[in-house]
Parts: C-alpha cells; structure tokens; sequence
C-alpha cells in the first residue's frame, strides 16, 4: 500500500506514461476494486483504491512495482475510473439515486457504451476495418 499524495513525481509520471503504452484491459469488481491485465498474457493483478482515516487517498496493487512502495502502471491505468466511482458516489450522497441503466457487453466481456454492440477498444477496430472497406470500393 502506498498513500498516493506521497508517491514521488517521477514515479507517478513512468506510470502514466508506461499504462499510456500498455494499455491494460481493466475489469471494475467493486467500488475502488479493480482487475488490471498485466504485461505477460494471462497475467492480472488487483488494484484497490480506499481512503485511511485521514482521508488520504491509498492504493494497493499485487503487482512486485506496487509491493516495493512505487505506484505502478495498473493503478495508473485504472486511477481514472476510481475517480468517476468517487465522484458519483459523492454525487450520490446529495442526490436521488438515478433509476439503473440496463448494461450491454461487448463479446470480450466489457461494458459498452448507450446503443452500441462493442466496447470502445473493438468499436475502433470495427471503424478502421469499415474504413478499409469503403476504401477498397471506392478503388
């Protein structure tokens, strides 16, 4: 566990820019619960994002990074989605709780987005592989 504030810049910023890289498919399990793909195929690790009693943000991944006191690229990679948890739990807590929204799933077994079939990764592949094909008939 490692309190995020007093993680170094530098380590922070190798980890955005590694998760930028990488890309890691991320599953959310719970609030602040997530499951990052790691780099070697078949490879995930758990990242959890909680608050001590000093309201101080803290991270625990099980990767070997995060257990030598570095903020690794999982967390970085799923630090934006704990965010929109946060804020919509905040959100909540002065307002009506939103009537559910039923969820799709893309055939990888991500969430997608209002009426689409795919989730965002697979609707870019689906868009070049249109583009391709509009290409080769206008050819």
């Amino acid at each position: 566990m490692i309190l995020y504030n007093q993680a170094s810049k530098k380590s922070v910023e190798a980890a955005v820019k590694k998760a930028r890289q990488l890309r890691p498919r991320a599953r959310v399990l719970g609030y602040g619960l997530f499951s990052v793909a790691g780099s070697k195929p078949g490879q995930r690790y758990q990242v959890q994002f909680s608050f001590n009693s000093q309201a101080e943000l803290v991270v625990a991944c099980e990767c070997p990074g995060s257990t030598n006191g570095l903020i690794c690229y999982h967390a970085s990679a799923v630090s934006i989605l704990f965010k929109g948890q946060w804020s919509e739990k905040r959100a909540g807590a002065t307002q009506a709780a939103p009537a559910p929204v039923p969820v799709s799933y893309c055939g990888c077994g991500l969430p997608v987005a209002g009426s689409s079939s795919y989730c965002h990764e697979h609707a870019l592949e689906q868009a070049a592989g249109y583009e391709d094909l509009v290409a080769g008939l206008a050819g």
